[in-house]
């Protein structure tokens, strides 16, 4: 009986050595790369000015550079709130051309295509002449941004 098993499992080993030689002579399948990102939401990126202390009757004039990303045709508003009753003005530079100023009573609006876009915020604060002690100060600043109805 030994012979009749040998005998088998020569032949099913012949078998599978032809079928080996008859299918595909290499084969290969590994991981060869990751892709990874972060998808986010359009919009506009944060900054920040801090103008330290301005002396009575003195004023002072910083910049601050953000991108905005726009995923649609919008209409964008800019506007500002102040804590304090002083004199301001933020100008608003989209691209390096003037687009408004911003102060108490006046927003910038403008309509802009989709895309990324360079904004420069030149910020304007002047302390009162009159000035009697330290009042800290803040304006914050606000992009409103809504699709163009066609």
């Amino acid at each position: 009986m030994e012979w009749r098993t040998a005998l088998i499992a020569a032949s099913i080993l012949l078998i599978v050595s032809s079928a080996s030689l008859t299918g595909a002579a290499w084969t290969y399948h590994k991981k060869i790369g990751t892709i990874t990102g972060v998808l986010k939401p359009g919009g506009f990126e944060e900054f920040t000015v801090d103008l330290g202390e301005i002396y009575a009757g003195e004023e002072k004039v910083e910049n601050a550079t953000i991108m905005a990303h726009i995923p649609v045709e919008a209409n964008v508003t800019f506007y500002a709130e102040a804590n304090e009753t002083i004199e301001w003005s933020i100008k608003v530079f989209r691209d390096n051309e003037l687009v408004g100023t911003i102060n108490s009573t006046n927003n910038v609006t403008e309509i802009v295509g989709k895309g990324a876009y360079e904004y420069i915020f030149e910020v304007h604060v002047k302390a009162p002449v009159d000035l009697e002690e330290p009042i800290p100060f803040k304006i914050e600043v606000y992009a409103i941004a809504e699709e163009v109805e066609e």
